[in-house]
């Protein structure tokens, strides 16, 4: 055999040896991104962090990378058409245990989005987006870990006077008031998230055509709130849609501040709505929650009187097609309005029915039902008759037994 010239076993040699120790590069967190795009990869520091982010012009991407980053400062937004987003829910957190200040990230520019990283322990809310149009909040996780639960934040993701909102795929636990609340906002869907472990799962509050559905809601105080306040820049909340949801459980003790409206959402709530007119519920499971499935109320029960130009009174709230057991058990009497209902319960001597209407009318209408609330067959239902005193439950339901229009979907752009 003829032995190979040295020179090129040599470069033989060489070529295997490179090949072997030869790393594949790891992928550019900003490949496919139209410029601007700024990495942090771990171990970048808050500094730099938000130098970028302050000075973020239109359009600019960040991207996190898997791990760990820590703030002791909000992460504010200010430019339009910023996204934000990380490796994954459980790959990429922000911890705020060290705050010193509000949210943990906050936004105001138009076209915003947040996706597949997890914000954990903020001093107050977890994200808040004030004033934009265009927000989408996907695949995003906000947590409180510290087991004193009134040190933790009011709202999990809030975006507030905003349009165009998108909130999918997403998980909050924690929350002293409500874990996903959209507010005096227009166009919203809140689709496919679970809540559990806050005092209201989904808050719908003082807004315009929103379409909740596909969530689970375990675990809350409250699994869905749907209401309209007075003394907010937008009132006459309506056009909200609430379906397709698993509502189960939600008998977690009310741990709100005290003078806060959710304060008085008794433990064990399914769906409430107050004072919101055009609210369609249906083809939820609504199971377990200890106080009722359902609950239709005005803003009088709160024993706060209206004022001039706000609408107290709940119209046309359309409940249907809902699968509702093992509900109305045991209603909570740590807050008045359960204890009340505890009452209700025992002169019934039966579980709460599946539907409870507060029974107060509005003085100006006419007939048995002038807000138009209706029921469908299938779920039992109860006037609790507290326009008098004591209440007077009246079990009548024929003038409620009736249909309205559906509500149209909602449409993002």
């Amino acid at each position: 055999m003829t032995a190979r010239p040295l020179a090129a076993s040599l470069a033989a040699a060489l070529l295997l040896a490179c090949g072997s120790d030869s790393k594949p590069k790891p992928a550019d967190p900003c490949a496919g991104v139209a410029a601007p795009c700024t990495a942090f990869p771990a171990g970048t520091t808050e500094d730099r962090i938000q130098g970028g982010v302050a000075l973020a012009p239109d359009g600019a991407t960040f991207v996190f990378g898997p791990g760990t980053f820590r703030f002791t400062n909000a992460l504010e937004v200010t430019a339009n058409g910023v996204t934000i987003r990380g490796a994954g829910r459980d790959a990429t957190v922000l911890d705020f245990a060290a705050q010193v200040g509000a949210e943990g990230v906050g936004a105001s520019g138009d076209a915003f989005t947040l996706s597949d990283l997890s914000i954990r322990d903020t001093a107050g809310n977890g994200v808040k987006v004030v004033g934009s149009t265009g927000v989408t909040i996907r695949n995003v996780g906000v947590s409180w870990t510290r087991p004193d639960l009134s040190t933790h934040g009011g709202y999990g993701i809030y975006p507030v006077q905003s349009t165009d909102v998108l909130i999918e795929g997403c998980f909050t636990s924690g929350a002293t008031d409500t874990g996903i609340y959209v507010g005096q906002s227009q166009n919203i869907v809140v689709r496919n998230n679970e809540a559990t472990g806050n005092v209201a799962g989904v808050e719908i509050e003082n807004s315009y055509d929103a379409d909740v559905h596909g969530n689970h809601l375990h675990g809350n105080t409250a699994g869905v709130l749907v209401f309209d306040l007075p003394g907010l820049p937008q009132q006459g909340g309506h056009a909200v849609r609430v379906f397709d949801n698993r509502i189960l459980d939600n008998d977690h003790a009310n741990f709100a501040p005290a003078g806060g409206i959710v304060a008085i959402v008794p433990a064990g709530s399914g769906v409430v709505v107050m004072a919101n007119h055009d609210v369609e519920v249906f083809g939820n499971t609504i199971q377990g929650n200890q106080t009722a499935a359902v609950g239709v109320i005005s803003y009088l029960l709160t024993g706060q009187a209206p004022p001039d130009g706000y609408d107290p009174f709940p119209r046309r709230v359309h409940v249907h097609g809902n699968t509702i057991t093992g509900n109305g058990t045991a209603p909570d009497e740590a807050t008045p309005l359960g204890a009340a209902l505890a009452q209700v319960r025992t002169a019934l001597g039966a579980d709460l029915p599946d539907v409870v209407w507060d029974g107060i009318p509005d003085p100006t209408g006419s007939g048995e039902n002038p807000q138009e609330i209706c029921v469908a067959a299938g779920a039992s239902w109860l006037s609790l008759g507290a326009a008098s005193d004591p209440w007077a439950p009246n079990p009548d339901d024929t003038a409620f037994r009736c249909t309205l229009d559906p509500l149209p979907a909602v449409v993002l752009p």
